[in-house]
Order: structure tokens, then C-alpha cells, then sequence
């Protein structure tokens, strides 16, 4: 392989770390109108450090327990199973911290399963 290919490589999987990275900071934000008035909320996924929510000046912090990296099997959806999970528990109790939490517990879980398997 010349200097030249393995330059690329590198240069491919680093764009692709940042993309990821940059994905992950912005997963959901949700819009609506109520009363005439934009309202924007937003989650920002922190990987191994939990979730956090915005809206105005109101942030919530959700922790979570890390994985060692020796023990993640597969990372890949992580983030797309905490979206979903989210959503699900929102829709069941519109309790933000709780549905954080649940989210949280299901992303968690879901490294230890190989992408395959989900």
C-alpha cells in the first residue's frame, strides 16, 4: 500500500469520527408551533457522560453509567436506540428526566449486543 493510499485512510476515517462526533452532539431537537411561538428543545447525547436537555434557560442532566471499551461489543445505533427510546418513553409519560433516564439504560444495554442482533 503506497504513502499516498494510507494517507486516504486515514483521512476517510477521520472525517468519519468527526461526522459522527458532530451527529451525535445534535441527535433530537424538537419543533413545534404552540401559540403562534416557535418552541425548540433540544437533546445533546454525551456518550459515556449521559444526555442533557434544553429548552430556554431549563437544562436537565442525566448521567450514566460508563462502559469499559473492552467490554462494548458493537457502538453502532447507540444512538439511534436512544432516540427511539426516548420517544417511546416520552410519549408514555412526558416526564423529560425519566425518559433521559430510560433512554439511557436501553442505549447502554444496546452496546452490549452486536449491531446484527438488534
Amino acid at each position: 500500500m503506497s504513502g499516498q493510499e494510507i494517507f486516504m485512510k486515514k483521512a476517510c476515517f477521520l472525517f468519519l469520527i468527526l461526522s459522527l462526533f458532530l451527529i451525535r452532539i445534535i441527535k433530537i431537537c424538537f419543533l413545534w408551533q404552540k401559540g403562534g411561538q416557535k418552541k425548540t428543545q433540544i437533546i445533546v447525547t454525551l456518550a459515556e457522560k449521559g444526555a442533557v436537555y434544553f429548552y430556554k434557560n431549563i437544562s436537565i442532566y442525566e448521567p450514566v453509567r460508563a462502559v469499559k471499551p473492552k467490554d462494548i461489543i458493537d457502538p453502532i445505533g447507540a444512538g439511534d436506540i436512544f432516540a427511539a427510546a426516548f420517544a417511546y418513553q416520552f410519549y408514555q409519560n412526558k416526564d423529560i428526566k425519566l425518559s433521559l433516564k430510560f433512554a439511557n439504560k436501553i442505549a447502554r444495554e444496546s452496546l452490549f449486543y452486536s449491531s446484527k442482533d438488534l
